[in-house]
């Protein structure tokens, strides 16, 4: 008897009994991990694609290139707050910017701040001399903060 006859008579014994699964289960599983890769950069570019076009995004946009406007001086500091105040209103889905139109989800000193800046805003905008360039700079940085910071449903 041979050392092979000897082998397949151990197989023959049922000492190694196992199936492999049907070849149409491994397929499935082999491209599991594709599947996955294919899900997570889908949901990537969606999530980049609506923080970029959502009103925020689109504001976020829109005072950057008001801001380069203005830093180049191809626009004037009441007109920088002028279409600073439309595309802060759009971007916090708001119907008009006013000073009763602050969420009650803000805190005390936010609500104050808030306040200020649509103070200085109205000023900038409605002022016979208008603002400052520095001030119209000021009032870029104050829309982004609020921009980031304000409530995504406001009460």
């Amino acid at each position: 008897m041979s050392a092979a006859s000897g082998m397949t008579g151990a197989l023959d014994a049922g000492l190694l009994d196992v199936e492999l699964p049907a070849p149409e289960a491994l397929a499935v599983t082999s491209l599991l991990p594709w599947l996955g890769l294919v899900a997570l950069l889908l949901l990537t570019a969606w999530l980049l694609w609506w923080w970029r076009f959502s009103p925020r995004g689109l504001a976020r946009h829109r005072l950057q290139r008001l801001e380069r406007a203005a830093r180049a001086g191809r626009l004037p500091p009441r007109g920088v707050a002028l279409h600073l105040a439309q595309a802060l209103r759009l971007g916090l889905g708001l119907p008009r910017l006013s000073l009763q139109c602050a969420p009650s989800a803000l805190p005390a000193g936010q609500v104050t701040r808030w306040r200020d800046f649509l103070v200085a805003l109205e000023t900038a905008r409605f002022a016979p001399d208008g603002c400052s360039a520095d001030a119209a700079r000021a009032l870029i940085l104050e829309a982004r903060y609020w921009l980031r910071r304000w409530p995504r449903r406001p009460a």
